[in-house]
């Protein structure tokens, strides 16, 4: 009865491990979350800081467009012709492997470049890695929504 009982229950043990997280990655999802945030905001801010802070040396971005973009690009975009006047991130989801973290959530915007209304809901893709103990992205996608 005690080896059925431990077979039975082993799916289940093996499911909460894979589903817990330790304090520390608690901790790690905390700050990437709160990047993603200041990142977005930063956007209808039109604050170059926050990029300029988050975004690692070496980062890339794939815009909805398909343009691959590096730091200096995409915080030239932030303060050009495109004006997002909202940003609401929601649904995100962090995953945490040693010194790397990949990020997936969507983000709901308002704005506009010189022609078109550019607002609705663009999915995203960030990773990340610690450098200097720091979270720094180092990649991003980010894909229009259709409706």
């Amino acid at each position: 009865m005690k080896q059925f009982l431990l077979v039975a229950l082993f799916p289940m043990f093996l499911l909460a491990r894979v589903t817990s997280v330790s304090a520390d990655e608690a901790k790690e999802i905390e700050q990437i979350t709160k990047i993603e945030r200041e990142w977005s905001e930063s956007f209808v801010k039109r604050d170059a800081s926050v990029p300029q802070r988050v975004e690692a040396e070496d980062f890339t971005m794939v815009d909805p467009d398909g343009k691959l973009l590096n730091k200096a690009e995409d915080i030239k975009n932030m303060t050009g012709n495109v004006v997002f006047t909202a940003s609401k991130v929601d649904d995100v989801k962090i995953r945490i492997f040693g010194d790397t973290a990949v990020a997936v959530g969507v983000s709901s915007v308002k704005g506009h470049d010189k022609k078109n209304d550019i607002s609705g809901q663009y999915r995203w893709t960030d990773t990340f890695v610690k450098q200097n103990g720091e979270w720094r992205a180092v990649a991003s996608q980010v894909t229009f929504v259709k409706k």
